[in-house]
């Protein structure tokens, strides 16, 4: 991570900690504000697969990481960034996956939860989207490059009308914020 910010001067932070530990969505909200006096943007790329485990074979406990992992922690983060994004009129991406639409065995906490985080970001937009803050979704397992580019493109030049919605980051409507290869 260091050797990425020597690579971008005065352009990248980095925050490390839990993203499920109540402080840290504040301290990188607090770190972007300080370092760069504003906050254009918020990508909610984190989440864990765990547990793989049929129903039958997990734990409740186990499915509770999950979400707060993958739910709970992102309602901090956007609870964090909210104020300085309706500010700057920017955009929330929130990376999903097609886990959340396709029953896979053993993958039930990981689909149930990003399930959850897609029905999370369209209620931020219905409560937040006149206020100018935009929500994407994205997933999918590629190269990071593919879908990163698509993710970065879309906090900086996202339409609204994109605001809300689930698409693969090669949805034709994202077509625009892909790289030309």
């Amino acid at each position: 991570m260091e050797e990425l910010k020597g690579g971008f001067p005065g352009k990248v932070e980095i925050v490390v900690g839990d993203a499920t530990a109540e402080e840290v969505p504040q301290k990188a909200v607090s770190l972007a504000l300080s370092s760069f006096s504003r906050l254009d943007g918020l990508i909610l790329n984190h989440g864990t697969l765990e547990p793989v485990a049929r129903i039958a074979d997990a734990t409740a406990s186990a499915w509770r990481a999950a979400f707060d992992t993958n739910v709970f922690s992102c309602i901090s983060f956007i609870q964090a960034a909210l104020p300085s994004l309706r500010e700057s009129g920017g955009r929330i991406i929130a990376v999903s996956s097609g886990a959340a639409t396709n029953s896979y065995a053993g993958w039930g906490a990981y689909g149930a939860t990003k399930a959850a985080l897609n029905h999370l970001v369209g209620t931020v937009e219905r409560e937040e989207g006149s206020k100018g803050v935009g929500l994407k979704e994205e997933g999918g397992l590629l190269r990071p490059e593919q879908p990163g580019n698509v993710l970065g493109r879309l906090a900086v030049e996202g339409e609204k009308e994109l605001g809300g919605k689930f698409l693969s980051w090669n949805a034709p409507e994202l077509v625009k914020f892909q790289d030309k290869q």
